[in-house]
């Protein structure tokens, strides 16, 4: 899983920039996999001269901190953190909590955006997975999801969809498709969940 690069964290990633819709306090990557989308959040945002924290969370920690440092060179004192996220949801939020507590004392000025990407595909996880989005996103008043995957196979989203909305009712937005290049040159389209709460 956290092996090899999927094509969609590229894409989010590239999404995400150029909709300059990134206007956090702090930004969480669930299911980082490889880390490419928080990384390269954060790579973008310093560009800009915005120094956001991010924390990636992946179910294998020490690979994801094997290719945070790998890419050092690239993304030098980025205020990048790595956590394990399986079944104990309480050490990502107090992480949450610390970083948000860095930013600013001011709860009501404090913004979590929470990305992920690829992560729908497996029905069996749609239950936990909307779980997990739900407690983390408690921590903080003001909090954006945005889930990101190239193509519905097999009822993916209408699986997912069920289940985000017994969690989180009305706030929960189906996709919006956005057609994007591919480095290949190909058209592809993009599905985005981009929902506040």
């Amino acid at each position: 899983m956290g092996r090899f690069v999927w094509p969609t964290a590229v894409l989010m990633c590239e999404h995400i920039i150029s909709s300059n819709i990134c206007d956090a306090s702090l930004i969480v990557e669930l299911g980082a996999g490889c880390g490419v989308l928080g990384m390269g959040l954060a790579h973008a945002l310093s560009v800009s001269s915005q120094d956001v924290p991010v924390i990636l969370t992946d179910h294998d920690e020490e690979w994801l901190q094997r290719n945070v440092t790998l890419n050092k060179t690239e993304i030098g004192q980025l205020p990048i953190e790595v956590a394990r996220l399986d079944y104990d949801i309480k050490v990502v939020q107090h992480m949450i909590q610390q970083r948000l507590s860095l930013v600013s004392d001011n709860k009501s000025e404090q913004q979590l955006m929470i990305v992920a990407s690829d992560v729908v595909y497996n029905h069996d996880t749609h239950e936990a997975l909307v779980y997990t989005f739900h407690e983390l996103s408690q921590v903080c008043k003001h909090t954006r999801i945005i889930i990101g995957f190239l193509d519905d196979r097999g009822g993916d989203e209408l699986s997912f969809s069920t289940h985000a909305r017994e969690m989180f009712g009305n706030a929960f937005k189906p996709s919006k498709p956005i057609v994007v290049d591919t480095r290949n040159g190909r058209k592809k389209e993009l599905r985005v969940i981009d929902f506040s709460i």
